[in-house]
C-alpha cells in the first residue's frame, strides 16, 4: 500500500546520534586556533557543513581556508562515524513502522554526502529510503529549503503532500519555507518554544504511522 503523504527525514541528532561527535570534532578543530569559547558552534545545529565552517572562519576571524578545515573535520569525522556512531533512540522501530506502511521516505541531511552515506552503510538504512539527499547536492543549507525542494522532487510528490521530521530549528525552518508540515523532535537542550513553527512537537520520535498527524482536507 503506497500511502498519500511522503515522510522527509532529517538525519543527525534525529536518526544518529552524531551531534556529540560533531561537537568534540569542532571543538578540537577551532581549539587549535586558540579558541576556547565554542557557543558559536550552538548557532551551526542543523547548519549545512560547508556554511557552518564558513561562518566559523568569518565570525572567528580564523586564519584558515573554510574549504580546508571542512576536510579535517570529514576525515575526523569519518573515523568516528565507523567506530563510535550510534543510532538514536526509537529511530528504526520508527523507520521500520514507517516502512512497512508503505511510506515514501527520503533522507535529507546537510552532512555531507561520505558522512550520510556511512552512516546509512552502517545501519542499513538504505531499506527504508528511496531517496538521500546530503548537503553536498544543494548550493544553499537550512534554514533554505532547497534540500526538502529536492528530496520532494525526487520523490516525485508535491511540497504540500511531505512530512518532515527534524530535531533542529534551522531544519523546521526550511521544512515550513518548502510549503511541508513539520513535526519536531527537539534537542533536550534546546528550550521547546523555539520550535513554535513546528505543526507538532514530540519528546522522541513517534513510533506509529503519521496519517493521524497530517490534518485532512476540509479540518482547520
Amino acid at each position: 500500500m503506497i500511502m498519500s503523504i511522503a515522510l522527509i527525514f532529517d538525519m543527525d541528532g534525529l536518526l544518529i546520534d552524531s551531534e556529540p561527535l560533531y561537537q568534540r570534532t569542532e571543538k578540537k578543530i577551532l581549539a587549535d586556533y586558540g579558541i576556547t569559547d565554542f557557543s558559536i558552534l550552538d548557532e551551526a545545529f542543523g547548519m549545512k557543513n560547508e556554511e557552518a565552517f564558513e561562518m566559523y572562519v568569518e565570525r572567528l576571524a580564523l586564519p584558515a581556508d573554510p574549504l580546508e578545515l571542512l576536510d579535517r573535520c570529514r576525515e575526523q569525522m569519518l573515523v568516528l562515524f565507523k567506530e563510535e556512531l550510534q543510532l538514536m533512540p526509537q529511530a528504526e522501530a520508527c523507520l521500520e513502522t514507517f516502512h512497512r506502511k508503505g511510506y515514501p521516505m527520503a533522507l535529507a541531511s546537510g552532512s555531507m554526502r561520505a558522512l550520510l552515506d556511512t552512516a546509512v552503510g552502517r545501519f542499513g538504512l538504505e531499506k527504508y529510503f528511496s531517496v538521500t539527499v546530503s548537503g553536498d547536492d544543494v548550493e544553499h543549507g537550512k534554514p533554505d529549503p532547497e534540500i526538502f525542494l529536492l528530496a520532494a522532487k525526487k520523490l516525485g510528490v508535491k511540497p504540500s503532500d511531505c512530512l518532515v521530521f527534524e530535531d533542529a530549528i534551522h531544519g523546521v525552518t526550511a521544512a515550513k519555507a518548502a510549503g511541508m508540515y513539520c513535526v519536531a523532535v527537539p534537542n533536550p537542550s534546546v528550550p521547546r518554544e523555539r520550535f513554535r513553527e513546528a505543526d507538532w512537537i514530540f519528546d522522541h520520535l513517534p513510533a506509529h504511522p503519521p496519517d493521524s498527524l497530517v490534518p485532512q482536507e476540509g479540518e482547520g
